[in-house]
């Protein structure tokens, strides 16, 4: 029979940072929801398609929304976006660096 190495102690503090952590994490994600809902509707983008896939997300994505969402959490990664985001709504500086971006795939690909 193995046993498991005990596991160290770890204090309170550390206990309320990760928890913090967490929360923050469920928050960028329930946001990143949100907002590719917003982007899909927005700019007219079909959610349960695949295209946008290729440019902006990786095979972990089923579908545009799913790419959309992964899209957005690597922005909440940026430093420049989060500095730019206490000046500028969230949701503005997302559509512009998506239309952006998709307008610089489009022009590599004609």
């Amino acid at each position: 029979m193995s046993s498991l190495p005990p596991l160290a102690p770890i204090t309170r503090d550390e206990l309320l940072q990760r928890l913090e952590r967490e929360v923050a994490r469920i928050g960028c994600e329930r946001n990143a929801r949100r907002y590719a809902a917003i982007l899909t509707r927005d700019l007219r983008i079909e959610p349960s398609a695949v295209h946008l896939i290729c440019y902006l997300a990786d095979a972990r994505s089923r579908n545009n929304r799913d790419a959309l969402t992964l899209w957005i959490l690597e922005q909440y990664e940026d430093e420049r976006f989060l500095l730019m985001a206490e000046h500028t709504p969230e949701i503005d500086l997302l559509r512009d660096r998506l239309v952006r971006r998709l307008a610089r795939m489009e022009a590599a690909n004609s």
